[in-house]
């Protein structure tokens, strides 16, 4: 997908980038400001019990959805139950006397 990207590149769209920056901006201000909000909140409600355990409290907009994919991920690892299954592999004989191992192309055969 890359290189055919690359072989079929434009004049970028202004408005897209511009978009972009925006976003960008929006996130730093958004993020700057929200994390000061949290940590003045814990310190104010949490004393002496935040400031020892924690510095500061970050927030940014892609901590959340980054967070949902790892323990997601987590509770997949969590539920996995693994299936037995066969590997079909066989040593061969030439009429000339020459062993060679063989093995399905399939690799792991389940029931």
């Amino acid at each position: 997908e890359l290189r055919q990207a690359m072989t079929r590149l434009g004049v970028p769209n202004e408005d897209e980038a511009e978009a972009l920056d925006a976003r960008l901006e929006i996130d730093l201000r958004l993020g700057l400001a929200f994390s000061r909000f949290q940590t003045r909140y814990f310190r104010h409600h949490f004393g002496a019990q935040f400031s020892n355990l924690v510095k500061a409290v970050n927030y940014g907009p892609c901590q959340v959805p980054t967070l949902w994919l790892c323990v997601h991920r987590h509770c997949q690892v969590e539920d996995f139950s693994p299936k037995a299954f066969w590997r079909l592999r066989v040593a061969l004989k030439t009429p000339e006397g020459r062993e060679f191992p063989a093995e399905a192309a399939c690799g792991k055969l389940w029931d």
